[in-house]
């Protein structure tokens, strides 16, 4: 790789050159003690020999505008063959012959021949003077990388994606599986290369080998590589064993209920002496009841439990919002059992609603109190 460099000038001078004594470099600067290079009068090839051998550092110099801040690099030797030598002595005797053969006596008028000069006459080229400071610029290369993603049906992947770690950058390919993208470095280098998609196993390549490579073309600083087809493995997922959790959600409603349902007018009957019958054989009985009820704000009131079923049994007192204001556990061991309870364990007068939950068989029994 050729070296190329680029000049810079940091700190410009204004001291006369013409004032400075000469010396084989360039001239002796008084004011800054220091030898100022003459750079105009170099080539490329010589500013890049003096700044690789005799540089260190910054450089004070001499240098003409249109030597800065482009790239100066060394131009490559020509290299002259036994052709190159032959073709040019065969050309510089054609040119002889020429010339000898075209030397003839002119008849007629004579013709007045001036001189022309053929001298292109060039602007004034600005010289600076100061600090130079020298950028090395390496070469680059764009590498180029065609492909497609299929997978094992020869079916393209839409929209996979194309990773890379050194340098970092990601790409996508195209709905049919396309992938191209471009990259410039100072070498050929697709390392740590993933290609991922959604349903499919990632496939990373380490290193390109050369086997995958389906077409390479070089042209100066720019190398295209086209690639055979990714093949992609579909993900196969192992076995999902989904678990429910039984719940169960116990939600009580207080307010008063309105079932209508239609039946014959032979139910009807039938129910109203069915519900007459029981209330003369049981008169006033419930599976709860309540005395003194209404009961006293600041006295105490009975619960009586008519439940067959033994157990223990949830009471609570729920207001008319619906609010669980009191309650406790009672052991029923017979029906019949009755329980005593602080009325000013409510929070005042008013109306209140009275459920009974078992706990062993969910029996939930309701009845209504009226505190005074």
């Amino acid at each position: 790789m050729k070296e190329t460099i680029q000049l810079e000038l940091t700190n410009p001078c204004h001291e006369s050159w013409n004032a400075m004594t000469a010396n084989e470099q360039g001239r002796y600067c008084q004011s800054c003690c220091k030898t100022v290079v003459d750079f105009t009068a170099m080539t490329d090839r010589e500013i890049v020999d003096y700044i690789s051998h005799f540089s260190a550092g910054d450089t004070c110099a001499r240098v003409q505008d249109n030597q800065l801040n482009r790239l100066i690099q060394t131009p490559p030797e020509r290299k002259h063959s036994w052709k190159y030598f032959w073709s040019l002595a065969l050309s510089s005797l054609l040119i002889s012959y020429r010339s000898v053969a075209q030397v003839k006596p002119l008849k007629g008028d004579p013709v007045a021949i001036t001189s022309v000069d053929c001298r292109k006459q060039k602007g004034e080229v600005t010289i600076r003077i100061g600090q130079i400071t020298t950028s090395s610029i390496k070469d680059t290369i764009t590498s180029t990388m065609t492909g497609r993603v299929v997978n094992e049906q020869g079916i393209p992947v839409p929209f996979a994606s194309i990773t890379l770690t050194n340098p970092t950058r990601v790409f996508i390919a195209d709905e049919e599986g396309n992938y191209s993208f471009s990259i410039r470095s100072e070498q050929v280098n697709f390392t740590g290369l993933t290609i991922s998609a959604v349903g499919y196993e990632p496939v990373s390549i380490e290193q390109v080998q050369a086997s995958a490579i389906q077409s390479l073309e070089v042209i100066k600083k720019t190398v295209k590589m086209s690639m055979k087809d990714v093949v992609m493995k579909q993900r196969v997922l192992k076995e999902v064993v989904v678990q429910g959790y039984a719940s169960k959600h116990l939600q009580g409603w207080v307010g008063g209920l309105t079932v209508s349902r239609k039946c014959t007018t032979y139910q009807k009957v039938k129910q109203t002496v069915k519900q007459t019958a029981a209330a003369l054989i049981a008169p006033g009985r419930s599976d709860l009841a309540i005395y003194p009820n209404p009961a006293p704000a600041n006295g105490t009131f009975t619960l009586k439990f008519n439940i067959k079923q033994p157990g223990e049994y949830n009471v609570q007192f729920i207001d008319v919002a619906g609010r669980i204001v009191g309650g406790r556990q009672v052991m029923i061991a017979s029906a019949g059992q009755t329980e005593t309870f602080m009325g000013s364990q409510l929070p005042g007068h008013g109306a209140y609603f009275i459920r009974v939950a078992g706990r062993q068989d969910g029996k939930i029994y309701n009845t209504k109190l009226l505190v005074q």
